[in-house]
């Protein structure tokens, strides 16, 4: 599996933190705990990117499950 590089903005990773949160605040409301701990994880990750993005864009990474040629 190789791993690829995805311009983002800082702007659409705060929608994305923003969203991550709203979910993590509904799988605790729904008592799904060892979901919301995953979710807690995923969400301090991305807390983590967006602090080290250098000015106003990054990159995220995304995994490419294309088989090889």
């Amino acid at each position: 599996m190789a791993i690829e590089r995805l311009p983002i903005s800082r702007n659409a990773l705060d929608i994305i933190i923003s969203d991550a949160r709203d979910l993590l605040d509904t799988l605790e409301a729904a008592g799904l705990e060892q979901a919301a701990t995953i979710m807690a994880s995923v969400v301090e990750q991305l807390v983590c990117d967006r602090t080290g993005l250098s000015g106003t864009s990054g990159f995220m990474f995304k995994a490419d499950d294309s088989p090889a040629s």
